[in-house]
């Protein structure tokens, strides 16, 4: 019998039911037919009916319910890790404590090319794999699930980082008696993309520039406290690499991620913000510089919210400083509590990004949006200089440079 896509509302494509599978019924595949994003693709002749998938799905769980958690500040003093992270290094830390056991492993998502994935690494020496954000859905192999519990068994130190529904689905697949040994982080979350839909931009930008990109990072940051909302991408093209660094604008996909515009449908009602697994969250400290006038910006500092008495033995080896309560940050990271609403002008991109110009729509040509900056702050600065109100703050300096770096 045809495979068939199962299409539930909740599936968050984490890939466990295919695990789990006593028979190999179940295929993660990609939903060429909707959105593209990869969905269990069940075989009925295969199945048994087993009921094992749902049984361990984990959207069938229960997590701990956010109420007012403490909310701690990390910023790494050694700036040459700070700038290699998307914030203030937070995970990076924790994972170089995972790191001083003898033996110890730690998953996260990957740069391979320009897919992404979970991967496993057992040194400290391969832990810039894992840095920096990857906004796409990270694919997690039937392999990863078999190594993390795998090394569980063989009584390695273990730290699982990746989105909320990846921590859930995790927890949901290990008994409790093997997770004595075993961290789990959350990053912040509001939604995630797809690869293919990434992938289209990409193809659509290699006609664009008449080259082809093989290096894509996104939160690239120039410097330590700086905007790090920026992208750089590397292409090959007429024997020379160059080198594009922008901000986030600049770059379709980046764009409409920043809309909320272009996640799977589970995303936009989240079972996960209300119940929490794992036992540690860690993201970017949005707001800091507005709750404590002690910091200037919000651009390199981590939030760390501890989820578990083992997230809090965590903290306690790391030098972290205690803020707020979560109720006063919400205002600044909607997304803990709260769903994201999709901008409708955008909705229809995983039905039309396949057209370049839907891509050419929404391409931003720099030199016109800096001009157009340029002339904004001229006028600010004349209206400035004539009204004795409140100053009117100037635009950002738009980034967007390109050079060849060999």
């Amino acid at each position: 019998m045809a495979n068939n896509i199962s299409c539930v509302n909740n599936c968050t494509g984490c890939g466990l039911c295919a695990h789990i599978c006593p028979k190999g019924a179940i295929e993660i595949k990609e939903d060429i037919l909707r959105d593209h994003f990869l969905y269990p693709c069940i075989n009925n002749d295969q199945c048994i009916n087993c009921g094992l998938c749902l049984k361990t799905c984990p959207s069938t769980k229960k997590g701990t319910e956010l109420k007012n958690n403490h909310c701690f500040l990390f910023k790494h003093n050694n700036e040459d890790k700070l700038i290699n992270s998307s914030s203030g290094g937070a995970f990076q830390v924790i994972a170089e404590q995972i790191f001083k056991n003898n033996k110890s492993s730690v998953y996260g998502a990957a740069w391979n090319g320009l897919k992404v994935s979970h991967i496993r690494i057992t040194s400290v020496h391969d832990l810039n794999k894992l840095l920096g954000s990857k906004y796409i859905q990270s694919y997690i192999s039937k392999e990863i699930y078999k190594n993390i519990k795998d090394d569980l068994i063989n009584g390695n130190h273990v730290l699982f980082c990746g989105t909320p529904c990846q921590v859930a689905a995790v927890d949901a697949y290990l008994p409790e008696g093997l997770k004595m040994n075993l961290i789990l982080v959350q990053i912040l979350c509001h939604g995630v993309p797809n690869q293919w839909g990434f992938d289209k931009c990409i193809e659509h930008e290699n006609r664009l520039i008449h080259g082809k990109i093989n290096m894509f990072e996104f939160r690239h940051k120039v410097s330590v406290g700086t905007d790090n909302r920026k992208f750089i991408y590397n292409y090959a093209k007429s024997n020379k690499t160059y080198q594009v660094i922008g901000d986030y604008f600049f770059f379709p996909y980046y764009r409409l991620f920043h809309t909320y515009s272009i996640y799977r449908d589970s995303c936009y009602h989240c079972d996960y913000r209300k119940h929490r697994f794992g036992d540690l969250i860690v993201g970017d400290f949005w707001g800091i510089s507005s709750i404590n006038r002690n910091y200037k910006n919000d651009y390199d500092k981590s939030l760390i919210i501890a989820l578990s008495e083992k997230g809090n033995a965590v903290l306690r080896l790391i030098d972290v400083e205690y803020i707020c309560d979560l109720n006063n940050i919400a205002k600044y990271n909607e997304s803990i509590f709260n769903d994201v609403e999709p901008k409708r002008e955008y909705a229809d991109f995983y039905n039309k990004i396949s057209d370049i110009n839907f891509y050419r729509q929404y391409r931003i040509k720099p030199n016109n949006e800096k001009a157009k900056a340029g002339l904004r702050n001229f006028a600010k600065r004349i209206l400035n200089l004539l009204s004795k109100k409140s100053k009117r703050k100037l635009l950002t300096k738009i980034t967007y440079n390109v050079k060849c770096v060999k």
